[in-house]
């Protein structure tokens, strides 16, 4: 079993109160993504007896990726909105293409298959600042050397995420997620709102170790980040 320490979770919080603490939108998007994903490595790889496990990306669509990756943490705490709350899978990072990806299903309460609903960027950086994490899928890639594309649901968007194996395994499947805006989406001549790339297809993932988060600590952790969130 996974254990965790003190600082572990002073470390966490702190990365996510950065993010939580900008002023412009995009600037906090972009912050509580990565924070969400170090909050995951922080928490949840602090046990000698923890083994790494192992995943597959499949991308299809106006950007294709087929990638393999190691699975850094997979954790479960009781399901709600804070911190740590439900089921969190994260990677190890290897560099590109893969910049960031992570699991956060925060109604996680047991194996099974959970239809996330779809939302829009708006609503997933208001998300961010509640609970720390953008949704349940995080996933950006690198198109090249200089540049990121961090895919989202859009209302057209649907993603499950099936969970079975007692937590150990997990597949999030998606349609018509979609990137953020760049210059060469946007033509002027043309009568149609821009829009980013979309992409569907899946994330499959085995967890090499399950920790379980103790609900007094889950509790501790949410009550000292909602501390952290600015005031409206």
């Amino acid at each position: 079993m996974n254990k965790y320490s003190g600082p572990a979770f002073a470390a966490a919080l702190l990365l996510v109160s950065t993010g939580c603490a900008s002023h412009r939108a995009s600037a906090a998007a972009d912050a509580a993504t990565t924070s969400t994903a170090d909050a995951t490595a922080t928490t949840g790889t602090t046990s000698s007896d923890d083994k790494p496990g192992a995943g597959h990306v499949s991308i299809t669509g106006e950007y294709a990726l087929e990638h393999d990756f190691v699975v850094d943490a997979c954790q479960i705490a009781p399901p709600g909105d804070g911190l740590l709350n439900g089921y969190h899978m994260g990677i190890k990072s290897d560099g590109p293409p893969i910049a960031l990806l992570s699991i956060a299903l925060k109604d996680f309460a047991k194996d099974g298959r959970y239809e996330q609903a779809a939302t829009t960027r708006e609503a997933a950086v208001g998300q961010a600042m509640r609970t720390g994490t953008m949704g349940p899928l995080t996933l950006m890639v690198m198109a090249d050397a200089t540049t990121p594309l961090s895919f989202g649901q859009v209302p057209s968007s649907t993603l499950t995420i099936t969970i079975t194996n007692d937590g150990a395994k997990g597949t999030a499947e998606f349609t018509n997620l979609e990137s953020q805006i760049s210059m060469a989406d946007i033509d002027p001549s043309s009568g149609k709102p821009p829009h980013g790339k979309r992409v569907s297809g899946s994330v499959s993932w085995t967890c090499g170790t399950v920790g379980r988060i103790d609900p007094h600590m889950n509790d501790a952790v949410n009550g000292m980040f909602k501390k952290l969130i600015p005031s409206k």
